[in-house]
């Protein structure tokens, strides 16, 4: 019993963190975006996928990782900023690399059809000029 309360204490806990860093960091306004480079983001969800790794599978971790990267890509590439667009553009090549990997895995759907998916409804407006 003591263990299955410490145990969704802890699942409850990592996920409200994992929720509020996203967010925060997707809130990000162009000022506090300045100062962030590709490695903290790096760090930060490595971190996350740690911790969420004890919480929910390694699935669940890496889809919800997956999307706030791509989440993250597009933000910095709407930046005005010339360095977020261009570390948008990494993490986005980031993502499919990650995604290409994990297709390995037999997963369904593929995560590279996922993220191209993304892509497409995304990115529409940011490469039509």
């Amino acid at each position: 019993m003591k263990d299955s309360l410490v145990r969704s204490q802890q699942k409850l806990y990592v996920t409200q963190l994992e929720k509020r860093t996203l967010e925060t960091l997707i809130n990000l306004t162009e000022e506090e975006l300045k100062p962030i480079r590709k490695s903290d983001i790096e760090d930060i969800v490595n971190s996350l996928e740690v911790l969420l790794a004890d919480v929910i599978s390694a699935d669940d971790a890496a889809e919800r990782l997956e999307k706030f990267c791509l989440d993250f890509s597009l933000k910095c590439i709407r930046s005005s900023l010339v360095e977020k667009r261009v570390n948008g553009l990494q993490y986005l090549e980031d993502a499919l690399e990650m995604a290409k990997t994990r297709d390995t895995f037999g997963l369904h759907p593929p995560p590279t059809l996922r993220v191209t998916r993304w892509i497409k409804l995304q990115y529409v407006d940011v490469f039509m000029f």
